[in-house]
């Protein structure tokens, strides 16, 4: 409405920063990316129109975020009246320019998308630099508080770093001030954060329960665009607490619900993270993927890099394919001696699987 009273009286400015602020509010809510990436194109061929490069550059990273989840198969058009950008583009020229509120929604579109994706090291490391560059409070620092705090307790879990704890159980704290102001719009990431919290602490009853009641939150108060991150956060958790067939039904979900949002990049990353679990486990039945998403696909192949980021192992899951080598589980898949990621523990599976079955052929 704002930005419609706007362009009728002419005024561009205005009209330009009501369609980012139209697509600031759509991207952390829609309930169809592919929907939203059409119309912050549009903004985005108006903003060049106009030469309002601030609002442009700005719009942009929401834009690029949205396609990151959608996958570039799905992406609009973008004709030469637009020079697009990567966010990390977009982070040099928020330094160069010394703009704050460009470098604010960079970090916070970067964090988003890695989140997303299970790449919590990224995340991590983005958090600690956001509270140098935008100290300043800001209302969307809400999502700087959900994914660091989601990546920093998986990250302590996984690495049996203290200093990760420490941040992601002040970050629950900060989370629970703000749902206690609003809980119906934050209740489920509070739910989420201290269902982290509590699997981080080994309390793995509470935990179950919180995931659930995540996901019942998000159903209640129509937030679809993160159900099927419940969803996901969920399954995830049951496998690696060895409940495979339980996390592979919510996974299925996950990803049910990630297509109707029209993360179609996002779909593919749970579905192949599905396919690796059913390989690597002997005991599952081959067609428990649902004949509604799977898709005949090529074998897989895994190889594993490892970093070297001191004691910290990481693991990130290739998929080499006939047409190329794209990535697979672009997560951070993190393990040490005190902390064992899913995919250490389906390798645990399915050797006991094998030595299971040697005992009975003995037998």
């Amino acid at each position: 409405m704002a930005y419609r009273s706007a362009k009728i009286a002419g005024d561009v400015d205005n009209a330009c920063l009501s369609g980012l602020m139209y697509g600031i509010g759509s991207f952390y809510c829609t309930p169809d990316l592919l929907q939203l990436q059409n119309i912050l194109a549009n903004f985005l061929y108006e903003m060049a129109d106009h030469k309002r490069i601030g609002v442009l550059h700005s719009t942009m990273s929401y834009f690029v975020a949205c396609t990151a989840l959608i996958g570039e198969r799905d992406s609009c058009s973008i004709d030469a009246r637009i020079e697009m950008k990567t966010n990390e583009m977009l982070h040099q020229i928020a330094e160069q320019s010394q703009s704050t509120y460009l470098m604010h929604h960079v970090f916070l579109n970067q964090m988003h998308v890695h989140f997303y994706y299970r790449e919590y090291w990224s995340v991590a490391q983005l958090g600690e630099k956001y509270e140098i560059h935008c100290h300043a409070k800001r209302a969307l620092d809400l999502y700087y508080i959900f994914t660091f705090g989601m990546s920093s307790l998986c990250l302590a879990r996984h690495t049996g770093q203290e200093k990760w704890k420490k941040i992601g159980e002040k970050l629950v704290k900060a989370m629970a001030q703000i749902a206690e102001r609003n809980s119906f719009s934050y209740e489920h990431k509070l739910s989420l954060m201290q269902a982290e919290l509590h699997y981080l602490d080994g309390r793995h009853g509470m935990a179950e329960t919180l995931y659930k009641a995540a996901i019942i939150s998000v159903r209640e108060h129509k937030f679809y665009h993160e159900e099927a991150l419940a969803f996901e956060l969920y399954g995830i958790f049951l496998v690696e607490s060895k409940q495979i067939l339980r996390g592979l039904m919510e996974l299925q979900m996950a990803a049910k619900k990630y297509k109707q949002l029209g993360a179609m990049k996002k779909t593919d990353d749970v579905m192949e993270f599905m396919e690796f679990i059913q390989q690597s486990h002997s005991l599952l039945k081959p067609k428990l993927i649902g004949s509604e998403l799977a898709a005949t696909k090529p074998p897989i192949h895994f190889d594993r890099i490892r970093s070297q980021e001191n004691s910290v192992v990481r693991s990130d899951i290739i998929m080499k394919t006939a047409e190329s080598n794209r990535a697979f589980l672009a997560g951070d898949r993190l393990s040490c001696n005190d902390g064992k990621s899913a995919l250490i523990v389906l390798a645990e599976l399915a050797e006991e699987a094998a030595m299971d079955g040697k005992r009975k052929e003995r037998g």
